[in-house]
């Protein structure tokens, strides 16, 4: 790195895959994550100038064929403050989107108060070995939070591992876009290797870790992504359809006199009984955006509804409901019972989530998904494998298996050399190439940020 001062700071973070609860997350409901052992590390190193340099490398790549992005800090801001969100995301569209999970970074921290308009520059490296273009399992999140506990060692900055991840989580939605949920940047900080993280959606609330069964680990199995855009359109049907039935829970309590929702906005709280006996049968199969609109007014205005689509109130909330009780469910059971018996039933509700993945996917118009989750599970679960193989169990890592899944198996090579194997026959029965990922790795909060001199990495 030229041009900038002696110390260099490098800070890694590692991707997520998603075990149990994904889409969950809309309703407040619990998820089960597994840090991976791939991830992304980023180095800072501080300029005298406002420029900002960042540079990316991945491996198979050689380094001349890195992607460089530069811009001025001064870009940010406008004649008094920072940019409105919209100009700052219009910075990095195109073929500059990937540079925006990390300089986000530095509107991110002015906006919190921990830098100032005359903070300058920086060089920042990047390297990630997550899947290229497929954000499922990460990538994203793992960039940010390393960036930012790199930019915090950098600059002498006091800020708390959860204010970091929460500060990754705004950085997606303000400078790149992106509206996910706290589990990927609650992971890429707080993740423990070799453990599954659960955290209550609520909207970040960290409950507690567990191993997996003993001999075994979950893998991750990513799926090569061609046009993502009927999975996102079916996704943002999901998410305005569990909008529109948090909406109507909640009226229902005021209509019956109830002061406040006691399910506190999030659907994940009304128990499965109750849910079945009262509010499953107010939520209509389906509505039109523009009926909701008319009924519901303010409560609509926030769910982004589109004109001519038609939602699924009643499937979304069930949904919501049955995920979290498995993604409880799940967790505990690692934790108890014989390693064998543990896996073989944390494996059935792998499958049993499955199987409502693609009943979802085909509600919400993801075809192609629900079709792959049928070719999951019978790959996986196909005579000649599974249980015999070291398979337990499969997952979609995310609302479906559009762009990754979860594989619960013994940790061994024959049942490393079995998940191959289905990776290859995936690939054969979908045109989708598919790439097997073992390991785990400790996030952000646990490594912390190491401080090296540019000499030290001259050549």
């Amino acid at each position: 790195m030229r041009e900038g001062h002696k110390d260099i700071y490098v800070a890694r973070a590692p991707g997520r895959l998603d075990v149990m609860g994904g889409a969950a997350e809309l309703g407040g409901g619990t998820v089960c994550q597994w840090p991976l052992e791939a991830g992304a590390a980023v180095a800072v190193q501080r300029r005298d100038d406002r420029k900002l340099v960042i540079t990316r490398y991945e491996p198979g790549r050689p380094a001349e064929a890195r992607d460089r992005v530069a811009v001025s800090l001064d870009d940010f801001y406008g004649s008094a403050a920072l940019m409105p969100r919209e100009a700052l995301q219009k910075m990095f569209a195109g073929e500059k989107h990937w540079a925006a999970h990390v300089a986000g970074a530095f509107p991110a921290l002015a906006k919190h108060k921990k830098i100032t308009r005359r903070t300058p520059g920086a060089n920042i490296a990047c390297y990630c070995d997550l899947p290229r273009d497929n954000d499922v399992l990460g990538t994203s999140g793992a960039l940010a939070c390393a960036t930012l506990f790199a930019l915090a060692a950098a600059h002498h900055l006091i800020l708390e591992p959860l204010e970091i991840a929460i500060l990754a989580h705004r950085l997606e939605g303000q400078t790149a876009g992106m509206a996910g949920g706290y589990a990927e940047p609650m992971t890429a900080v707080f993740g423990k290797k070799n453990c599954l993280l659960q955290m209550k959606s609520q909207p970040h609330e960290l409950t507690g870790y567990a191993p997996p069964p003993k001999g075994c680990a979950f893998a991750a199995v990513s799926i090569a992504r061609t046009d993502a855009g009927d999975d996102e359109a079916a996704l943002r049907r999901m998410r305005g359809s569990v909008g529109m039935a948090q909406a109507m829970i909640t009226r229902t309590y005021r209509d019956f006199g109830g002061r406040k929702d006691p399910s506190g906005g999030y659907l994940a709280n009304v128990p499965a009984g109750l849910f079945e006996r009262y509010f499953r049968k107010i939520l209509p199969e389906a509505i039109g955006g523009e009926a909701f609109v008319r009924d519901f007014g303010e409560a609509a205005e926030k769910l982004h509804l589109r004109d001519g689509e038609t939602y699924h109130p009643r499937a979304a909330a069930e949904y919501q409901v049955e995920e979290n009780a498995r993604s409880r469910r799940i967790f505990e059971l690692l934790g108890a019972g014989a390693p064998t018996e543990a896996a073989v039933s944390a494996g059935r509700i792998m499958l049993d989530a499955l199987a409502a993945q693609g009943e979802m996917a085909r509600q919400f118009g993801a075809g192609r998904a629900a079709m792959e989750a049928e070719v999951w599970r019978e790959l996986i679960m196909g005579t000649q494998r599974g249980v015999a193989k070291g398979l337990y169990g499969v997952r979609g890592a995310g609302p479906w298996p559009g762009g990754a899944v979860a594989v619960l198996m013994e940790d061994t090579d024959s049942a490393r050399q079995a998940l191959e194997a289905v990776a290859r026959d995936f690939q054969v029965r979908t045109g989708r190439e598919a790439e097997v990922l073992i390991g785990s790795s400790s996030g952000a909060a646990e490594t912390a940020a190491m401080r090296l001199e540019a000499s030290e990495l001259a050549g």
